[in-house]
């Protein structure tokens, strides 16, 4: 009867992988292509599931050496561990673990099983007996490569980061097929220590290396070591149209398809950068059916959208007047206009100020629109 509780509580693979969504949603393009992310979800830092082929083998090898050396031997729990580690532990001050992933994974679908993470008690006997209850009846309603999936999605790192996906991106801006022997080291290692010292997790990724006969990887862990640990913010992986994702990506794990055009999207904030002007924005709207082919707000992301200000309407006209004035033929792009001399200090008596059409379309310059 004992091992029937855990079969009612823990869901299925599909289940898991279903409700597992990333803490952040995805702006896209007309035609698929992404624009920019944005998190919505404060809470955890975590990013797209990924299926177990698209994990490196390099980290795949890592994670079995340090965590479960007979995962694909046993069927929940390595016993010659669980009694290995129950006797040091009664003899010992120093307290030794032997949760198989699967173990781990059962943890973490089922927090009364979880209990001995970040700072809580250690689990009982009966607790871990429990545990091991759990993942036996995993093992028999999951396969293997289920199991390792979800613990590679699931797993907690440094921080707020859950899963792979996002440690790899946020530590080492890589994807999860982009991870070497280095970068799999010290993510394995994390996953014991996840707030260790940069120093301790250099040490230890060290150990590993050479636990899978990898010398060479360990020089290069130390350097990541000391050098990446720092960075814990999940930072936006694209940026083409964030002023536009802020007020259409409202809910973490979506993917948005907008009317936006990527090419015209990415031509006009190049354009507004080349201006050199802050408070530069501008909207692309497609004359026939009246959607937006490009929207941006600012000429970098961290500004303030400039198109949700308030403006006179002799400012929002001008773009009109111009445009009459282009469509009859009366002007030209090159076409000089006559500027106010409000603001500047003429060096002659009759002393003007010409600029082009272009120019003061551009800098919204108001006298040459009334002229």
């Amino acid at each position: 009867m004992a091992a029937a509780a855990p079969a009612q509580t823990l869901p299925e693979f599909a289940e898991v992988r279903a409700s597992a969504r990333a803490s952040v949603g995805v702006l896209l393009a007309r035609d698929g292509t992404p624009l920019a992310d944005r998190r919505v979800d404060e809470h955890t830092a975590r990013l797209e599931w990924v299926a177990l082929s698209s994990f490196s083998p390099a980290l795949r090898e890592a994670l079995l050496a340090a965590e479960d050396k007979r995962f694909f031997e046993h069927s929940g729990v390595d016993w010659r561990a669980f009694v290995g580690a129950l006797w040091h532990n009664l003899w010992y001050d120093h307290k030794r673990g032997a949760s198989t992933l699967t173990m781990q994974v059962a943890g973490l679908l089922d927090p009364a099983l979880a209990l001995g993470r970040n700072g809580l008690p250690r689990r009982s006997i009966g607790q871990k007996w429990d545990q091991a209850l759990a993942a036996r009846t995993l093992e028999a309603h999951w396969t293997k490569e289920q199991i390792l999936e979800a613990y590679l999605n699931l797993a907690p790192f440094r921080g707020d980061l859950q899963g792979v996906h996002a440690a790899a991106r946020v530590l080492f801006g890589k994807t999860p097929a982009e991870l070497g022997r280095p970068e799999s080291l010290i993510l394995a290692v994390l996953l014991r220590g996840p707030n260790a010292s940069p120093e301790v997790v250099a040490r230890r990724a060290c150990v590993l290396a050479q636990s899978i006969q990898a010398p060479a990887a360990c020089a290069p862990a130390q350097k990541l070591a000391q050098t990446q640990l720092a960075r814990t913010s999940l930072m936006p992986r694209w940026e083409l149209a964030p002023h536009a994702a802020r007020f259409l990506v409202l809910h973490p794990g979506e993917r948005v398809r907008s009317t936006l055009d990527a090419e015209a999207q990415r031509l006009v904030l190049n354009a507004l950068r080349r201006l050199g002007t802050p408070d530069a924005a501008a909207v692309v709207l497609d004359n026939p059916s009246g959607e937006v082919l490009a929207y941006v707000g600012a000429p970098e992301p961290r500004l303030p959208d400039a198109l949700l200000g308030a403006r006179a309407l002799p400012v929002l006209l001008q773009p009109f007047a111009y445009a009459q004035a282009l469509d009859k033929r009366q002007l030209t792009a090159v076409s000089l206009l006559e500027d106010s001399l409000a603001n500047r200090a003429p060096t002659l008596p009759d002393d003007r100020s010409w600029v082009s059409v272009r120019r003061a379309l551009a800098e919204a310059l108001p006298d040459p629109a009334l002229a």
